[in-house]
């Protein structure tokens, strides 16, 4: 597959969409990132030929014995049986969460069921996620690098203003896997 697929360069298109218009926002919590996302999307796809929409949200938590679900999927590949990306969201994302959900997609590729894995998360910039990711290994076990070759894993990351307090100054990140494990 060349990279980076459709989906994924929708998702990023999104996402900066999102922090670009940050400064309006008063607050933004998981589900309102979710009702966004899927929003969005939607809308870049009604521009598309397809009178499908390849996306899908899982809001409900998966019950014992259910596979677990990515918050969002785009891009169904009907000849892999896969979706082309999966998503996993944070808002005010700690260290922890955000390498359990590294970890949920990286499953999800090593099973096959998306081809790449996008996290997307906020949290406070005085918690300092990016340095606390890098000091705990979680960088590095995931392999992930800062600038996108088209077939690393990477991060980037951004500062954004979120209404007019300044405790809404927050860090943004939308982080890729693309490949099962580095580490």
């Amino acid at each position: 597959m060349d990279y980076p697929p459709e989906y994924q360069i929708q998702m990023r298109e999104v996402w900066n969409n999102l922090l670009n218009g940050s400064e309006d926002l008063v607050t933004i919590g998981e589900d309102d990132l979710r009702r966004y996302l899927f929003s969005s999307c939607t809308d870049i796809l009604r521009g598309s030929e397809s009178h499908l929409f390849e996306i899908h949200s899982d809001i409900q938590p998966a019950e014992e014995g259910k596979r677990e679900r990515a918050d969002l999927v785009l891009g169904f590949d009907a000849n892999e049986h896969n979706w082309n990306v999966g998503v996993e969201i944070k808002a005010y994302a700690d260290c922890p969460a955000v390498k359990e959900d590294l970890e949920k997609l990286r499953t999800f590729i090593e099973k096959k069921e998306i081809e790449v894995g996008v996290f997307l998360g906020l949290v406070h910039h005085s918690y300092e996620l990016k340095e606390k990711l890098r000091d705990s290994g979680v960088l590095d076990h995931f392999g992930i690098g800062e600038s996108d070759n088209r077939i690393n894993n990477f991060a980037e990351w951004r500062e954004i203003k979120m209404g007019v307090l300044p405790e809404k100054d927050l860090d943004a990140v939308f982080l890729v896997l693309r490949s099962k494990s580095h580490g």
